[in-house]
């Protein structure tokens, strides 16, 4: 399973310029059949594969909610130790090297969080700023197999040309088009 990052344009859009412009951010728009996507979208809307890479796992595109699935359960970790017959001291002495470990990568995570998402809001804001499109939409989707799977988008979500991207696109939840506007 591996997570991408598809994108919408206008069909009148000029797509080869607006390619150059995602390659300055490290991404692209590569026109992308799926007949069971494409036939959800609103009318008038290509679909485009973002990625240059082998996927956008990691991706800070919804990352605020994976985060969420990630956390460990620290009173069930102290319950299994308990279970153990560990003393109260060593179960105490192990959760505290254990949230301390957790805590440095969260920390390293946090620094590369930022990063991909600077970049991430970078791409959006450049290409909205570009002049040759009054709207991109972007779609997270975790792929089972091929990019021409089928799956439902669950809703569109109108993003306003004033919202902050820095708390829009981590937050942002699998499988809804999330369409951005081009500001007056």
């Amino acid at each position: 399973m591996c997570h991408f990052i598809t994108a919408t344009l206008p069909k009148t859009a000029d797509h080869a310029a607006l390619d150059a412009v995602a390659r300055k951010f490290g991404r692209q728009f590569q026109p992308l059949t799926s007949p069971a996507v494409t036939a959800q979208l609103p009318s008038g809307l290509a679909y485009f594969l973002t990625t240059l890479a082998h996927c956008d796992c990691g991706t800070a595109l919804g990352s605020a909610r994976q985060a969420e699935t990630r956390a460990p359960d620290w009173s069930a970790e102290e319950t299994k130790l308990q279970k153990k017959g560990w003393s109260p001291a060593k179960v105490a002495r192990a959760l505290a090297q254990r949230q301390d470990k957790v805590a440095l990568k969260q920390e390293a995570s946090e620094k590369a969080d930022h990063a991909q998402a600077a970049s991430l809001e970078a791409f959006v804001s450049g290409v909205l700023r570009s002049g040759l499109t009054p709207e991109l939409g972007l779609l997270l989707h975790s792929y089972r197999g091929p990019l021409d799977e089928e799956f439902s988008i669950l809703r569109q979500a109108q993003v306003a040309p004033d919202a902050r991207l820095a708390e829009v696109l981590p937050s942002a939840e699998e499988d809804v088009l999330y369409l951005f506007r081009a500001g007056t």
